[in-house]
Formats: C-alpha cells, sequence, structure tokens
C-alpha cells in the first residue's frame, strides 16, 4: 500500500516501523527563512501617524455629522431654555393700565392666552353663574395670608359666550371668605350681572391635593381644579381669570378688601434655574463632541497597539531564524570535521 509521498515544503520520505513511507519535515534554511520575514515585513500594516488622520476617515467623518446633529438639538434646547430665563421689565409701551373692553383683550373664550394680553386692566360685563361661587385659600395680600372670593361669569365675545372666573374679593380669613361666598351665591342664584373693572391673568399651577375633605378649599386659580368643582355649564372657559379692580356692588364692596394687583414689574426678572438648565445643555453639546474625539483616540491607539504586536511578532520570528542559522552552520562545521 502505497503511503503520503509528497512531504510538504520537499521534504522526503522514509519508511515507518510498520513498513509504510511516511513525510519527514525538511528544515527551512536561513535563506527561505529571512525571504519569509521580509514578506512578512512588507506586509505589516502602517499605523496612523495621529488621531487626526484617524478622524478624518469617512467612517470618523460620518460620526462627526451625526454628533454635530445631536449638538444642534442640545444647542436649540439650551437656547429655548435660556431665552425664556429673562424676563424683561414692561416699559409701557402696553398701556396695561388704561382699562380696554374685554372683547378687544379677549375675543375668543378658548385658546391660549395671548401674551399681550397678561396683566391687562379691561372693563367686561358677565353674569354670574350659580354655583360657582367659591373660595380659594391661602391668598397673600402684601404680606398678610388670606382668602380669596371667586365666581364664574359668563362673558359675551365675539365668537360667542365663555366661562370667566372672577376673583372678587380678600378676606383676611377662610371663614369670613365663607360668608362672603354664600352672599354671592344667593346673586348668582338671582342671575345678577357685574359691570366691573378688572386685571386679566394667567392661570396657576394646579395643586397637589393633600386631603378629600368636603371642606377642602383649592389655593391656587387653576381651570383644571375649578373645572371639576363647578356645574357644567356647557360653555368654554377662557384661558385666565380676572381680579376685579373696582365695581363691585357695594353690599359686596364693604364685605372684602381689594385685591391687590400692581401694574406690570419693570425690573428685569432673572429664573436662575432656566439658565442652569442651559448650561446643562451646553455641557452635553461639548461632551458629545469629546465623546466623538475620544472614541477616534481609542482607534487610533488601538491600531498602534496592533502595530506593535505584529512588529514584536516579526521580531520573535527573526530571532529563531538567526538561532537556526546558527545551529545550522555549526552542525555543517561538526560534519565538515568528521569527514576529515
Amino acid at each position: 500500500m502505497t503511503g503520503v509521498t509528497d512531504a510538504p515544503r520537499g521534504d522526503t520520505g522514509r519508511a515507518g516501523d510498520d513498513g509504510r513511507e511516511v513525510a519527514v519535515p525538511r528544515r527551512m534554511s536561513s535563506a527561505e527563512a529571512d525571504a519569509l520575514i521580509d514578506v512578512l515585513e512588507a506586509e505589516l500594516s502602517e499605523p496612523p501617524r495621529s488621531t487626526l488622520s484617524v478622524l478624518l476617515t469617512p467612517k470618523w467623518l460620518g460620526a462627526l455629522l451625526a454628533a454635530l446633529v445631536v449638538v444642534a438639538v442640545f444647542v436649540g434646547l439650551g437656547w429655548w431654555q435660556l431665552s425664556r430665563a429673562v424676563t424683561p421689565g414692561d416699559d409701557g409701551s402696553r398701556g396695561t393700565e388704561e382699562a380696554r373692553p374685554i372683547e378687544q383683550v379677549l375675543p375668543h373664550p378658548y385658546g391660549d392666552l395671548d401674551p399681550q394680553a397678561i396683566e391687562q386692566r379691561v372693563t367686561l360685563t358677565g353674569t354670574m353663574i350659580p354655583g360657582t361661587a367659591d373660595v380659594v385659600d391661602q391668598r397673600d395680600q402684601q404680606g398678610t395670608v388670606g382668602a380669596w372670593t371667586i365666581v364664574g361669569l359668563r362673558v359675551d365675545s365675539p365668537d360667542g359666550p365663555g366661562v370667566l372666573p372672577v376673583a372678587l374679593g380678600w378676606s383676611p380669613n377662610a371663614q369670613a371668605a365663607d360668608g362672603v361666598r354664600d352672599d354671592v351665591a344667593r346673586l348668582a342664584d338671582a342671575g345678577t350681572t357685574l359691570t366691573v373693572t378688572a386685571r386679566i391673568m394667567p392661570y396657576e399651577g394646579v395643586e397637589i391635593r393633600q386631603t378629600t375633605a368636603a371642606a377642602y378649599r383649592p389655593t391656587v386659580m387653576a381651570a383644571a381644579e375649578l373645572v371639576n368643582r363647578w356645574p357644567d355649564t356647557g360653555l368654554p372657559w377662557h384661558d385666565d381669570f380676572a381680579i376685579v379692580n373696582d365695581g363691585l356692588p357695594a353690599a359686596l364692596a364693604d364685605e372684602v378688601t381689594t385685591i391687590y394687583s400692581p401694574p406690570p414689574s419693570t425690573q428685569t426678572q432673572v429664573n436662575w434655574l432656566n439658565i442652569f438648565y442651559a448650561l446643562e445643555w451646553a455641557v452635553f453639546a461639548l461632551f458629545t463632541l469629546y465623546l466623538w474625539w475620544r472614541l477616534g483616540r481609542d482607534e487610533y491607539e488601538q491600531l498602534h497597539a496592533h502595530a506593535d504586536q505584529e512588529r514584536e511578532e516579526l521580531e520573535l520570528l527573526r530571532r529563531v531564524a538567526n538561532r537556526g542559522a546558527a545551529d545550522e552552520g555549526r552542525s555543517s562545521s561538526g560534519v565538515a570535521e568528521n569527514g576529515r
């Protein structure tokens, strides 16, 4: 039976213990080893010269484009926060202290409140809605905490009637306000019409209710709060409320104190929390660019580490080849001496 006769790299065969011919590896000569090392050295990958050369490759330029999109979003959010951090003082150009007909200021009983209408004094006529007389507790009156008596008015506008909550007056405590509320409830049941001068204000935030007791009183003027306490009239609600300055019936005017509602402030107001948020978005934008650079730097270092490892392996192979050449030389010298 014929065995393997073609040995790798020109190896010659010899008979094994069972009589079959087996391959015997032939030792690579030093010249062949040097040639192989030269080929491997020529195929070594060239590491990038700098981090910039890595970042300018198509892959990382595409990553930069994606990072810039993220940065643009962060910068936009930061600018949005910053634009709301500073509220300039009123310069008087709006004429907020000149009472205007409410039809001109609030032409629609629905939709968002026009910022130009905030703190504007208006004249309005409305009919008290039965079941809407209420008390709002914990209201400050120039340093003294008391309560407001409020009622819902049906106010006509060019687009139809709507519900407008109106704060009628301030009482030193909730018990006194309860008495005024009872009087207002009787007037509302009688369909009383009010013609007053008032200041338009935006709704306040919804409070977290701490109790479910029947004697609970709201502490904020919020439509989301009042709509659940007042009867459903089927009418749309104005996106604001009014604070009465003048014009209450004499019977009510004697029971309450006019609510303090000063003109718009002329001082610029700064919201430091919004500024902090804007700085946060700026930090996020800078971190995005840093992350792009850091990942590119990591690839640069990995490529250099890989190239160094290849050179170390090639150097080890060269040392082994040199040692083999030395052994080959000593063997040749021994053979020559034996021949003599």
